[in-house]
C-alpha cells in the first residue's frame, strides 16, 4: 500500500505551477510505484545509468561524493546537469557524460508531465567503473535518511515540514529488550499552520506504548508546509525508536538543543515523507553512539578510512577498506569488527534485513575512533 503526503487539488495554485514549468503529457502507470509529495511526482531515470567512464577520468584512490543538480523538460530529455560548489573540474565532465543522455520519467504536477530539477548524488568508488547513482526516489535510498527527497522539493518550490520540538515520554518508559528496541511509525496529519490536526498508529511493535505516543504526537511542533510560497495542510510520519540505553525520562526533543541530548535521543525521533520502503536504519547499541575505543591496538597509520560496510541480520558488521589495508590498519579494522555492536535494520512488517553502505572512521586518538555511516539499500 503507498502511504504518501496528503494531495492539494487547488486548480489556481495548479495552472501557476504550469505556467513556471511547462506542461506536457506521460503514462500514469509508469508512476504507478512513485510517492506523490503535496501534487509532486519527482522525475525519476528509466533505466539504470551503465555507460563506462570517459578515458580522461582521473585515477581515484578514495571514495569521491558529489552531488549535482539535473533539469529534466517535460518529455524526459535531460536539460542541464550543475555541479555543487568545490567539484573538480574533471571529475564534472565525467558526471555530465554520464547523464547527460540518460533518459528519464519527468516529473508530474497533478498528474501533468512538467519541467523539474533533481539533486542526484553520486558515489565515484576506486573499484568500480561505473560510480552509484542515488536518486531523491530510488530504491537504493531509504526514506528513513533521505536528505535527497527534501532538496529535491525545495528545488520544485515545495518546502517540507520540519519537527521543530518533540515532548517528553511521560512517566517511566525504559525496556529492557537487548535484542531489538520498541518502535513505532505514527501518522500525523499537519494545518496549514503546522498544527496537528490528526494522527493514527502506522506500525508498532509494542502495542502498550501506542496512547502514549499518539499523545506525545499531538504536542508535538512542525513548520508549516508550503506550495510556490503557499502554505498547505499536509500529511507526515514520524518514526518513533525507545532505545533502552537511553536515559529516562528523556529531555524535550528540539534541534538547538541537539548538542545536549544523547546520541540515542537525537535518534529517537524522525521525520519522515512517506512510508514507501521504511526501514528502522542500523544504530549501535550504546549511547555512546558513534565512538568507540581501541585500547590495546596499535594506533593506526591514517586518519580517515573508508569502508565498504554490510550489517547482517544479528547486527554484525563485516568492513573492507576502499583501499588494500596492510599492517596496523587490517588490525584494526578486524578490531572495530568486533567493537562496533548495532541494532540490525528492521523494516515495518518486524523482519531484520541486511543493510550496506559506507562507514567513515575517523581517528581522534590512539584509543578512540568516531564512525560516520552513509548507509544504502544496495550499493554496487
Amino acid at each position: 500500500m503507498l502511504i504518501h503526503f496528503g494531495q492539494i487539488a487547488k486548480s489556481a495554485l495548479a495552472l501557476v505551477c504550469l505556467l513556471m514549468f511547462g506542461a506536457g503529457s506521460a503514462n500514469a502507470s509508469d508512476y504507478s510505484d512513485q510517492p506523490s509529495y503535496l501534487g509532486l511526482t519527482l522525475a525519476y531515470p528509466q533505466e539504470e545509468p551503465e555507460r563506462p567512464l570517459a578515458r580522461f577520468y582521473p585515477w581515484v584512490q578514495q571514495v569521491v561524493r558529489t552531488v549535482v543538480t539535473v533539469g529534466v523538460d517535460s518529455s524526459g530529455s535531460v536539460t542541464s546537469v550543475e555541479p555543487e560548489a568545490g567539484i573538480d573540474s574533471l571529475l564534472f565532465e565525467n558526471v555530465r557524460y554520464l547523464i547527460d543522455e540518460l533518459p528519464f520519467c519527468p516529473a508530474l504536477w497533478e498528474g501533468r508531465a512538467v519541467e523539474s530539477k533533481i539533486p542526484v548524488e553520486l558515489i565515484f568508488r576506486p573499484d568500480a567503473k561505473i560510480p552509484l547513482f542515488v536518486f531523491p526516489n530510488g530504491q537504493n535510498l531509504g526514506r528513513e535518511d533521505n536528505w535527497l527527497l527534501a532538496e529535491a522539493c525545495r528545488l520544485n518550490g515545495i518546502e517540507l515540514p520540519e519537527l521543530l520540538m518533540f515532548p517528553v515520554y511521560a512517566g517511566a518508559n525504559k525496556h529492557e529488550d537487548t535484542a531489538l528496541y520498541p518502535r513505532a511509525v505514527i501518522r500525523v496529519d499537519l494545518d496549514t499552520t503546522g498544527q496537528v490536526v490528526g494522527s493514527d498508529v502506522v506500525y508498532s511493535s509494542f502495542a502498550d506504548i501506542n496512547p502514549l505516543l499518539l499523545s506525545a504526537a499531538l504536542w508535538a511542533e512542525f513548520s508549516p508546509a508550503t506550495v510556490l510560497g503557499n502554505r498547505s495542510g499536509v500529511t507526515v510520519f514520524l518514526q518513533i525508536s525507545l532505545f533502552p540505553a537511553m536515559d529516562y525520562p528523556l529531555k524535550r526533543w528540539r534541534p538547538e538543543n541537539w548538542t545536549d541530548m544523547s546520541f540515542h535521543q537525537r535518534a529517537s525521533v524522525r521525520l519522515v515523507a512517506d512510508t514507501v520502503g521504511l526501514l528502522f536504519r542500523p544504530i549501535p547499541r550504546t549511547d555512546a553512539g558513534d565512538r568507540f575505543g581501541l585500547r590495546a591496538v596499535r594506533p593506526p597509520h591514517w586518519e580517515r578510512l573508508v569502508c565498504y560496510a554490510v550489517v547482517d541480520t544479528l547486527g554484525r558488521v563485516r568492513l573492507r577498506p576502499e583501499w588494500q589495508a596492510g599492517g596496523a590498519n587490517r588490525e584494526m579494522v578486524k578490531v572495530l569488527e568486533q567493537r562496533i555492536k548495532l541494532y540490525p535494520a528492521i523494516d515495518m512488517a518486524g523482519q531484520k534485513q541486511i543493510y550496506r553502505g559506507f562507514i567513515t572512521i575517523d581517528v581522534e586518538s590512539a584509543t578512540n575512533v568516531r564512525i560516520s555511516p552513509h548507509w544504502l539499500r544496495a550499493p554496487r
